[in-house]
């Protein structure tokens, strides 16, 4: 079978993995063996919804927004976590490339519950996407979002630092919130605790 995605030598991964992406196939494998590499590729698959934005959108998507689109397809979200360990094997800076992705895709946006933060897509594009569900999230969604951000920023904070993140009023507020999300993590105890995430 001739795919046509490689045309200039050490651009191969890339150009295979955009090229796939760009047509709803999944990111190709890659496993060596002595002396020569096996790369596993979904073959003669199709999505028209990701295929028509990756086309309107060539010169803003990249491996990134593409994994991102595909990732969502007919599922309606996905862990920010997840993307994060598959774009770690491509860019630099896995955190920083979701982020500007999501900001120049119309048809996501981040959320969070206390299971974690995702990348869903927005109610106007679900049908497009072929989403069947709305993925929902809690009421304060967009304080997990914010605490996610801020603890990939800094790495750490305290309750204090944290309190002022969330715009709560009392530390009660800010201790029940921390108790409950299942991605952050404390270390110390008292006014020297620190939190992070897992």
């Amino acid at each position: 079978m001739v795919h046509n995605l490689v045309d200039r030598a050490g651009m191969g991964i890339l150009r295979m993995g955009l090229r796939s992406l760009m047509y709803g196939r999944g990111f190709p494998q890659f496993q060596e063996a002595p002396g020569s590499v096996e790369v596993t590729m979904d073959a003669q698959f199709l999505r028209p919804a990701i295929t028509v934005l990756a086309l309107d959108n060539q010169d803003r998507y990249g491996i990134p927004e593409l994994l991102i689109l595909n990732s969502v397809f007919e599922r309606g979200y996905v862990s920010v976590r997840v993307l994060e360990e598959q774009l770690r094997r491509l860019v630099p800076s896995p955190w920083d490339a979701l982020q500007h992705a999501v900001d120049r895709i119309t048809a996501v946006e981040f959320c969070g519950s206390s299971e974690g933060v995702f990348v869903r897509v927005s109610r106007e594009w679900m049908e497009l996407l072929d989403v069947s569900r709305v993925f929902r999230v809690s009421s304060n969604s967009h304080k997990h979002v914010d605490l996610y951000k801020y603890l990939k920023r800094h790495g750490d904070a305290s309750n204090a630092d944290i309190r002022d993140v969330l715009d709560h009023s009392y530390s009660s507020q800010t201790s029940r919130f921390l108790r409950d999300a299942k991605y952050v993590e404390r270390k110390g105890s008292g006014p020297s605790a620190r939190w992070s995430l897992i």
